[in-house]
């Protein structure tokens, strides 16, 4: 795995793939996530940071992007020391703040877990693309259907990288001179609010506001990459 990766690099979400962010510049690698978490049966967010900044290292990675999930693993890099030159955040949560959240959200995640690993492939689509979440976002992937191989995978993601199991990051310390920004959707309230308010906390930050996209937005995503 380590062999093909390029030194600027791309982390997807849940429920996609490479494949779904093959359009990006020839410049960009999309990280494998699912076939990394095959290789291991990985317990615990930080076994999972903590093995993914190893590769990375070894590959002298200089840039990185995330959205959505990729995001949030791009703060569990920082937070474990992992520096770059430059990190794009794309709809990132920087994290739950009290204890009652947390244990909800991993609730919530494990009920999809149980999605993941029993339910018609087709159907655990359609409801997964039909959370409020990503209304007005750009259309689901056609590639989802090739995920089913990697039901396994994507469970345990839900599990052991449950935003309830992530630290809470508002207070996390960016390496010195490194760029950062952050990119949220003009539709996308929730993680709008979440973006500015955590902005205003990291002053060095540059904030993005994307206008007329929600959550999902690959094509501005694109662009600024």
């Amino acid at each position: 795995m380590m062999d093909s990766l390029k030194k600027k690099m791309f982390f997807h979400g849940n429920f996609e793939s490479a494949a779904d962010w093959a359009f990006l510049s020839e410049e960009w690698s999309i990280f494998p996530l699912w076939d990394f978490l095959k290789k291991e049966n990985f317990n615990s967010w930080d076994e999972v940071i903590l093995a993914l900044k190893e590769l990375l290292m070894k590959a002298d990675v200089s840039e990185v992007a995330g959205y959505s999930l990729g995001g949030r693993l791009l703060l569990g890099l920082i937070d474990k020391g992992f520096k770059v030159k430059s990190y794009e955040f794309f709809s990132t949560h920087p994290g739950l703040t009290s204890e009652d959240s947390k244990n909800a959200r991993i609730w919530s995640d494990l009920k999809w877990k149980e999605k993941v690993l029993n339910s018609d492939w087709t159907e655990l689509h359609r409801e997964w693309n039909s959370q409020e979440i990503f209304v007005n976002s750009f259309k689901p992937y056609d590639t989802f259907k090739g995920l089913e191989q990697y039901r396994s995978e994507i469970a345990q993601a839900f599990d052991v990288l449950s935003l309830g199991r992530m630290p809470d990051f508002q207070a996390i310390k960016f390496p010195k001179d490194a760029k950062v920004q952050w990119v949220c959707g003009q539709h996308d309230h929730k993680f709008r609010a979440l973006g500015e308010s955590f902005c205003k906390q990291h002053p060095k930050i540059n904030y993005l506001l994307a206008f007329n996209q929600s959550h999902r937005m690959p094509l501005f995503i694109k662009d600024v990459l």
